[in-house]
């Protein structure tokens, strides 16, 4: 069985390994242009191998970001502890009081503040206790009454009978935030997974840049795509790969070959 694995992650370890030979194979492409002019137009390398290699070590860069994004997992366990606590602690004052703490001060009247290294900003009803930790875009301890930057469509509040405290950060310093929420219900939701970048239907905050953009709609597109299919994509571009840089070779030798014989 074990082996059988390694079969599987042969096609995810081959466009890593491609990213650093990146520059050996541009040397090898333009040594081949250059004999080109030596040999004849005949042994010109084949743009699609270039190509090919440049769409490897793409999917290379994204798989290192995939792996990057699973390590940044265990971050968000930090929000789903304090929401909990702060869900405990609503239900404890309501019990006391007959209703859930609100205002201003609301984690004043829990006696909560945040554990861990506090990387999220934390909400319920109109009290917010910005985050601990630097952040690129300041998705964290933005003003609560801002509604131009509060970035989805269920906020943080409380009613007679209910409230949705929130939590929103942004563990791997990208564009998006990491967004999640508790109610009196007592299940926390992620409404926004920053780890894979997974744009939730009521998100109101967009990539800053095409570039961003670009990266953020391949990924999810690998994302949703199969495991098996994915293997199976990087399996055919690595196969057609070497096929075409073969070829080049292959021609290369014969023009050679078939030069020295002339000089003869």
């Amino acid at each position: 069985m074990g082996s059988l694995d390694s079969l599987f992650i042969i096609p995810l370890i081959i466009p890593i390994i491609m990213i650093p030979l990146f520059p050996f194979y541009l040397a090898f492409f333009w040594l081949l242009t250059r004999e080109a002019k030596r040999f004849g137009p005949g042994i010109q390398p084949s743009l699609l191998s270039l190509t090919l290699y440049i769409v490897l070590a793409s999917c290379g860069l994204i798989i290192i970001n995939f792996f990057l994004s699973f390590s940044a997992k265990a971050k968000q366990s930090e929000a789903k502890t304090n929401l909990q606590q702060i869900y405990l602690l609503q239900q404890s004052y309501r019990t006391k009081t007959s209703h859930y703490a609100e205002g201003s001060n609301t984690f004043s009247l829990l006696g909560w503040e945040p554990r861990g290294q506090n990387r999220y900003a934390y909400y319920c009803g109109e009290d917010f206790i910005p985050n601990l930790l630097p952040a690129k875009n300041g998705y964290m301890g933005f003003p609560l009454p801002d509604p131009n930057h509060w970035p989805y469509t269920i906020r943080p509040g409380v009613t007679a009978s209910g409230f949705t405290a929130m939590a929103i950060g942004n563990i791997d310093n990208d564009d998006f935030p990491d967004i999640w929420m508790i109610s009196d219900q007592g299940k926390w939701t992620c409404l926004l997974d920053d780890t894979f970048n997974v744009m939730a239907p009521n998100i109101l905050v967009a990539p800053t840049s095409w570039t961003s953009q670009a990266f953020h709609y391949l990924k999810f597109l690998i994302w949703l795509t199969p495991f098996p299919l994915t293997l199976l994509f990087l399996s055919v571009l690595f196969i057609l790969f070497i096929i075409n840089t073969l070829r080049d070779l292959e021609r290369y030798e014969k023009a050679r070959k078939r030069t020295s014989m002339e000089k003869l």
